[in-house]
């Protein structure tokens, strides 16, 4: 897994390894490089989400996670039709206040991950 980031949009690279049926289905039969998905932090993920859901675009998936006081809320949203990507919408925040975290909290949850073998937003 790699994250880079340019402002509120963030780009994701992953690997899909065995048992991890969430991004399977989008992976290159081939193994060429293909792009799932792109995230956006927001401030409001249900006013974003509600918003493309009514434009015909529904929630595919939703979720909240926590860790003490941290807390992630996101939605992934079935845009593949018309813009051959998912749209992501992303709020992190730590003691109730919003922020975009920087490239060591993201590595620290990328090697967490990667000890426990499991992805947390999936």
């Amino acid at each position: 897994m790699a994250l880079a980031r340019y402002g509120s949009v963030e780009l994701e690279l992953l690997e899909p390894l065995e048992g991890c049926d969430f991004y399977t289905p989008s992976v290159d039969p081939e193994g060429r490089p293909v792009l799932h998905h792109i995230g956006f932090f927001v401030e409001d993920v249900d006013g974003w989400a509600d918003h493309l859901d009514r434009a015909g675009y529904p929630i595919w998936v939703r979720g909240r996670l926590g860790l003490g006081p941290l807390r992630t809320d996101f939605a992934y949203m079935d845009t593949v039709g018309d813009a051959g990507v998912v749209v992501e919408f992303i709020c992190w925040r730590i003691f109730g206040r919003r922020f975009v975290p920087p490239g060591p909290v993201l590595r620290a949850v990328g090697g967490l991950e990667r000890r426990l073998g499991f992805r947390l937003r999936s």
